[in-house]
Order: structure tokens, then sequence, then C-alpha cells
């Protein structure tokens, strides 16, 4: 399902969690088909289901990092929804918990996806400058654990905002950047937004 989700083959991915779903018999393996469900009904714009099998998986038992990271996406879904005052509340509260993360890489990963998304809300709200700040941070951490793929969709949010500022051929040059990173992994979904 997760090689179906990055190729955006959207129907085989959803087929494969079904048989996923099926063959899970602990309350963990449920709730990391759920986690990922609700990662391709994300990626799909699909946000009630996302929120749905999102909140489902984080009450699963599953990991931490899995936990903070279904939060930080919906955090993003009550943003797009037009709250974007609550969105960074709940950044806010998962910034406190990054920490519970044992894992080094992937507490990284979460601390460059945060502030990925907390630059992106707050760049509409408090003014770009901060949230440049926050998404070129974001940007930094991922290229440092060497996550391509999660370098290449947080220079998609810093193009979105220099889109704000004016600054076109430093968006082009990023556009570029990213969309070179991502044909290369086969990232098609990414190139969709």
């Amino acid at each position: 399902g997760r090689l179906h989700t990055l190729h955006a083959l959207h129907e085989e991915a959803e087929a494969a969690f079904a048989k996923a779903a099926d063959l899970a018999s602990t309350r963990v393996q449920s709730g990391l088909v759920e986690y990922h469900r609700g990662l391709l009904s994300y990626n799909r714009a699909e946000y009630d289901k996302a929120v749905d099998a999102l909140e489902r998986a984080s009450g699963s038992g599953i990991a931490i990092h899995m936990v903070l990271h279904s939060s930080v996406r919906l955090a993003f879904i009550r943003h797009l929804r037009g709250d974007t005052a609550g969105a960074l509340a709940m950044l806010e509260s998962i910034g406190t918990r990054i920490g519970e993360v044992a894992d080094a890489v992937e507490r990284r990963r979460l601390e460059a996806q945060h502030a990925s998304i907390l630059g992106f809300c707050t760049a509409q709200v408090q003014g770009t400058a901060r949230g440049l700040q926050l998404v070129r941070s974001a940007a930094g951490i991922f290229e440092s654990i060497g996550d391509r793929p999660g370098q290449a969709r947080t220079l998609l949010n810093l193009a979105s905002i220099l889109s704000s500022t004016g600054a076109w051929e430093e968006r082009r040059g990023i556009l570029t950047e990213a969309g070179a990173v991502l044909t290369e992994l086969g990232d098609i979904q990414s190139l969709m937004v």
C-alpha cells in the first residue's frame, strides 16, 4: 500500500490496505493500517477520511512518533479548514512532546515536519519572515538526516510561501530542485501538489 501511495496508484493502495486490515491480528497492527490509510487520504485531500483514520490510529497503541506525525497532519487539516489559531495551538502542544520520541532520526524527522507545517501556518497569520525561517530550518533538518523526500516536500512549502514575497527566481529554483528529487524518487503523489 505504501509503495502504491508513493506512485499515486490510489485504488491499488486502497486494496492493499484493505487486505492488510483483514490480516491484522492485533490492535497495533490495525492501527498501523489506519495510519497509512490516513496518510493516503491526506495525500488525496480526502480530509474527513484522513481525520477519521489518523484519529483511530493514534488511539491504537502505535509508536509515539506516528501519533505525533498524525497530529501534525491533523493540525494542518485544521488550518486548511480555516482554523489556523486551533492549528497553531495543536502544533504548540505537539512541539512539547517531540522529546518523547526515543529514536534520534525519527525525532529529527518529526522536528522537521513540525517546523515545516508550523512555518507554513505561521506565514499565513504572522508574516512570511518567521514562516520562511521555520520552513528553511525544516529543509535543513531533512537534509541533515538524509531524508530527501521530506526535504523536497518541505521545499514545496517554501516555494508556496515565497510566492507571496515576489521572490520568483528563488521560487523557480526551489521548485526545480524539489521536482527533480521527487521525479528521481518516483514520488508522483507529491509532484501532483
